[in-house]
């Protein structure tokens, strides 16, 4: 009975332990979107970027990772993001890169394709994807997850060479463990989408798979099969899209592991503070008009680490108010949006009104909002609110 309870004993404190067990000091993640090309007469027409960074960020965020969502990058801002993106990634941590939109390849190197690309093809004018790799082994992270879904074509004016189908252009630059590389195609081949689909046939299927607690040597077996299941052919030439994965996997991850955030060093901590900055908002609802017995509220919500969407909403119901604002309001892109899309639906009550402002990483100096409060038979009352703290990203960009 002795050596019963001893034993017994000695599970129980292995136990103890397993409860306490983190495999990650951290998980963090950099998603970024480009939809919206200043040349897209001259590409083919992207439908789900936004949609795809959108619902991988909510899937990531239900594991435990952090995550900086960003729509519609110029260059320079692709490249600040990264820079950014590095400072998070502290020893032990788990790093997922992902990118949607146009890219392609000349002599074996990929690119990212910025929204502010001209029809040249630079590589001076995009995001080198040797550059995301370099930047995240450099770091101290545990894990590095690098995701392009983007095409790996040439363009037809530019010299090419013929790529292996089992030599893809990051083998030879892959320096360390667990680097797991995820190409959305083979070497000179595209990515497609249907317009009927809510999401990219990439995502759609990362977004079904990544949050299981599976290792991730099983979900990325998976996903590979899952993609060829789509049986997506190029209607061109008839080559199917496959999934080309490289890595050096050599421990059994898994992307749900409990993290244990400690933070060491100056930049840790720094990073740590300008990744929560990305993510503050006003604590709402904030009260812009309160007389006669008229109230005027507003609240937001982050539907992007650089958009923001604004509601408000009026006390008596009797009572209309509207945002009265250009398409541009100091360097931000402003939209109507309707109670009828889900974002607002899901979150918001009673919203009479709503904006979206997007491109927060511009905004020059404090955000000024107006609206026009109506009632029969009244004149109109115009309602002025600027938001002091710069909301989102822009807290980060605008400080460099």
């Amino acid at each position: 009975m002795e050596f019963a309870l001893d034993e017994f004993y000695k599970l129980l404190v292995k136990g103890t332990y397993a409860l306490f067990y983190f495999a990650a000091n951290d998980k963090v993640a950099l998603l970024i979107g480009n939809k919206d090309y200043k040349m897209a007469q001259h590409l083919n027409t992207l439908f789900h970027p936004l949609n795809d960074v959108c619902d991988l960020a909510g899937v990531l965020r239900s594991i435990g990772f952090k995550v900086v969502s960003l729509v519609n990058l110029t260059l320079k801002e692709m490249e600040f993001a990264l820079d950014e993106f590095y400072k998070l990634l502290v020893k032990g941590t788990y790093a997922l890169f992902y990118f949607a939109g146009h890219g392609f390849e000349i002599n074996g190197q990929g690119y990212l394709m910025p929204i502010d690309a001209t029809e040249r093809y630079h590589p001076q004018e995009n995001l080198p994807a040797w550059k995301v790799l370099e930047t995240m082994q450099n770091s101290e992270a545990k894990l590095n997850i690098i995701v392009l879904d983007c095409c790996r074509t040439t363009p037809n004016d530019k010299p090419t060479e013929t790529i292996p189908v089992d030599n893809g252009c990051y083998q030879p630059i892959v320096t360390k463990a667990n680097v797991l590389v995820i190409h959305g195609c083979l070497p000179q081949n595209s990515v497609f989408e249907s317009e009927d689909e809510k999401n990219g046939f990439i995502a759609k299927h990362l977004i079904k798979l990544i949050g299981q607690n599976k290792p991730l040597s099983k979900i990325k077996l998976e996903f590979s099969k899952a993609i060829h299941d789509e049986n997506i052919y190029d209607p061109e030439d008839r080559k199917q899209q496959v999934v080309h994965i490289h890595t050096t996997e050599i421990d059994d991850i898994c992307l749900a592991d409990n993290t244990a955030v400690h933070m060491q060093g100056a930049c840790a901590v720094s990073g740590a503070k300008g990744w929560k900055a990305a993510h503050e908002i006003p604590e709402d609802p904030v009260t812009v008009h309160k007389r006669d017995g008229v109230v005027v509220e507003l609240l937001f919500m982050a539907e992007f680490s650089n958009a923001l969407i604004v509601t408000a909403r009026c006390r008596p119901d009797n009572y209309h108010v509207t945002f009265d604002m250009p398409e541009c309001v100091s360097g931000c892109l402003v939209t109507k949006v309707t109670g009828k899309e889900s974002t607002i639906r899901q979150h918001f009550s009673r919203a009479e009104s709503a904006i979206r402002i997007a491109d927060l990483q511009r905004l020059q100096g404090n955000l000024e909002m107006v609206l026009v409060l109506e009632l029969d038979n009244e004149e109109p009352r115009r309602i002025c609110y600027t938001m002091r703290e710069k909301p989102l990203f822009a807290k980060i960009a605008c400080q460099n």
